[in-house]
């Protein structure tokens, strides 16, 4: 199984969809006969098929497959447990791409949440989490948007280097909101 895992990430990353989930799908079978359907690695072959569905624009598939693995997470793992939280926030994603807004602010104020508690404040999966921001921008609660992206811009700057892609993305985010300018501490930030 972990070889089938190994190839299918290759092919993801290559872009070569249906390769990908026929390792993982063929993965999946092996781990379901020889581990059983609740264990950790099996929810992590469900949480790579559903990155390859989501891919390939198939959110129902992806959603479902994000939602078994999460279910057994929550099982192995318990609820304060990092891997717990990538799920939510994989399953906030979906409900963003479905336009859902209230379950994608719950997943990700739940994935948030656990990385805090898990992790601590300054690791860049809190920084990820701290993209909550996005919801609250397309909600068009600008300030509460800008708070969010800050924390995250803050805990990147911390922890890569200034010219770092995710960096750049975190400060096109708050650039993008048009109400930074008057807030000293981000501005500082952002070098301005």
């Amino acid at each position: 199984a972990n070889s089938y895992n190994n190839i299918d990430i290759l092919y993801r990353a290559k872009g070569e969809s249906e390769k990908a989930l026929e390792c993982y799908t063929k993965s999946l079978s092996i781990e379901l006969s020889t581990m059983g359907e609740n264990h950790p690695e099996v929810a992590a072959t469900y949480n790579n098929i559903g990155l390859v569905h989501k891919v390939e624009g198939d959110y129902e598939k992806a959603l479902e497959c994000y939602t078994k693995s999460l279910s057994i997470r929550l099982n192995k793992l318990g609820e304060n447990h990092p891997n717990v939280a990538n799920s939510f926030n994989n399953r906030g994603v979906m409900y963003k791409d479905r336009g859902d807004h209230q379950k994608t602010l719950e997943c990700h104020m739940k994935s948030l949440s656990i990385h805090l508690n898990t992790l601590g404040e300054d690791q860049p999966n809190v920084a990820t989490s701290y993209n909550i921001g996005n919801v609250y921008k397309v909600n068009n609660e600008l300030e509460k948007a800008l708070e969010y992206y800050t924390k995250s811009l803050s805990i990147r700057l911390n922890t890569l280097e200034e010219d770092h892609d995710d960096v750049t993305r975190v400060k096109e985010n708050i650039a993008s909101l048009g109400i930074w300018t008057w807030n000293k501490e981000v501005s500082a930030l952002l070098g301005d």
